[in-house]
């Protein structure tokens, strides 16, 4: 009963951390895109020029249908819609609302949790308590449970595989055919979340079928085939989608800086700042410090490989599994000369480098401490070191925006009504109007920027004319233009000349520093 009570309060101060960061973040670009593809209104081209937000408010608002939701990620998305379906089932019940949808990723990760314990239970691992926490509290588990996107459900279906892979050699009968089948279900299900899944799948399965092989089970087939059937209606879409996003793609650099990537954004899945304030040199060594200790978990697990408890499967399946899925990467990108560099990509071998993390700590304190109360000291400090780079609300962080939307609401709420316009580059894409109307007052005037700056010469002209009355100006960019790290404020050039003949200064974007990447602000008479 005690041990019932402590973890259901653990688990809720697990909730509150994350749920710190789904109340208090800014909306960002593709969680605005989110709420438009669950909306009542078809998204569509926005034309240059003079609106209101409240004009724009239809599209972030309202609920769909299912027909339309599949509708759309057919026809104008690359996605897969398994997680989008969840979240709109959410939005029938709750609303539409950013917090809403946010919500349901807070549910999935932290159901991914309770699985996660549940496995390392079951199957006999050493401190499962403080296993959990290192996946629990890592930066994927975290950002990812805050995130009103779908790579939440990521993390709970390749637990429920992985636990299944350890124990379903003990199964037989009825329950090693039910296995087999739930296994098909989670494993089209990740490919239903997310088309790089298929890697993780394929490496699931690589080990399936020559475990079964192995013991000469061909009922180790039927997983396998169950997947490709529950897959297969969507299979015509997924080649349709294929070669999409081909600007977002780097090329192939070559295997030893495609080794040095992979290493950082696999240890970024269990170590990585949230805050501006903690310096690029601490994230370093701490990525060195997961790269270290998971290497040790690996040691740990192939030392005495042994396929007879759940426990050493498991561990065993932490290993080869990520292997895999990365060795498919790799593949992938050698084939098509392009480099996958983005933390979200890999968000599904997040579970495996947390237990490989976790467990290497555990032996490092094994190694290191002859009194077995001290042997916990390395692993409690990995998870103190994982909360400490936490996203707590703070105003500017890395995690993808911080609260600058949130800064921008409060100064157009701070200025008499009438006084603000925004200007909103709308780029190539609909994600930065969509988040101005989601975010800011729907009686913010705004204007709205061609996404050729060809035409931002012609827009300063008309803009002009509109400054009377107006005693702010706040310029919000769109993610993909010039560097991120940038002062994209230079890019606007007609712009900026404009506002300064009209008696607009340059200002600081209070309340705090957003190191200028997200948005720039000019003011006049005080």
């Amino acid at each position: 009963m005690r041990s019932t009570f402590m973890l259901a309060v653990l688990f809720s101060g697990i909730a509150l951390l994350y749920a710190i960061g789904v109340s208090s973040r800014s909306i960002w670009f593709d969680e605005a895109i989110t709420l438009q593809s669950l909306a009542g209104a078809a998204f569509r081209g926005l034309e240059p020029g003079a609106v209101q937000i409240a004009e724009l408010r239809p599209y972030v608002e309202g609920t769909t249908t299912v027909s339309g939701l599949l509708r759309h990620y057919i026809e104008t998305d690359i996605h897969p819609p398994f997680y989008f379906l969840l979240a709109h089932a959410a939005t029938l019940v709750f609303g539409n609302d950013l917090m809403v949808v946010r919500g349901v990723s807070l549910v999935l990760v932290l159901v991914s949790a309770g699985l996660y314990m549940n496995m390392l239970r079951r199957t006999g691992s050493p401190a499962p308590l403080l296993m959990m926490l290192v996946y629990g509290l890592s930066f994927t588990a975290i950002s990812t449970a805050q995130d009103a996107r779908g790579y939440a459900l990521l993390l709970p279906l390749a637990i429920g595989a992985w636990h299944l892979l350890a124990v379903m050699p003990d199964l037989s009968g009825r329950r090693r055919l039910g296995g087999e089948a739930l296994l098909g279900g989670l494993c089209a299900g990740l490919m239903l979340t997310h088309y790089f899944a298929v890697l993780l799948v394929l490496a699931l399965f690589g080990w399936h079928l020559l475990d079964g092989l192995r013991r000469r089970r061909a009922i180790a087939l039927i997983a396998p085939l169950a997947c490709t059937l529950f897959f297969l209606p969507w299979l015509p879409v997924l080649f349709d989608h294929l070669g999409a996003r081909p600007g977002q793609m780097q090329g192939f650099a070559g295997l030893v800086e495609w080794l040095r990537r992979v290493a950082h954004l696999m240890a970024g899945q269990v170590f990585s700042a949230s805050h501006f304030a903690v310096s690029s040199q601490v994230q370093t060594i701490g990525r060195i410090a997961v790269l270290g200790l998971a290497a040790l978990g690996a040691l740990a697990a192939l030392r005495r490989p042994s396929m007879g408890a759940g426990r050493d499967r498991l561990a065993l399946i932490a290993v080869v599994v990520p292997a895999l899925g990365l060795a498919g990467f790799l593949a992938m990108s050698v084939l098509l000369d392009r480099w996958f560099d983005a933390l979200r990509y890999f968000v599904m071998f997040a579970p495996f480098m947390a237990y490989l993390a976790g467990r290497g700590a555990l032996e490092l304190g094994r190694a290191l401490f002859a009194d077995r109360a001290w042997r916990l000291a390395p692993a409690l400090l990995l998870v103190a070191a994982e909360a400490a780079m936490a996203n707590y609300g703070w105003e500017a962080n890395r995690n993808r925006g911080g609260s600058y939307l949130n800064s921008i609401a409060a100064q157009v709420a701070a200025r008499p009504a009438g006084e603000t316009l925004v200007l909103i580059d709308m780029g190539s894409g609909r994600g930065t109007p969509l988040e101005a109307a989601y975010a800011l007052p729907p009686d913010t005037g705004a204007y709205l920027l061609d996404s050729d700056p060809k035409g931002w010469g012609a827009a300063a002209a008309d803009i002009a004319p509109r400054l009377d009355g107006v005693s702010q100006v706040l310029l919000l960019y769109t993610i993909e233009r010039g560097s991120m790290e940038s002062d994209k404020a230079q890019l606007y050039k007609e712009i900026v000349e404009m506002l300064e003949a009209d008696g607009f200064d340059r200002t600081a974007a209070a309340p705090a520093d957003q190191g200028r990447r997200y948005y720039a602000r000019w003011s006049r008479g005080g």
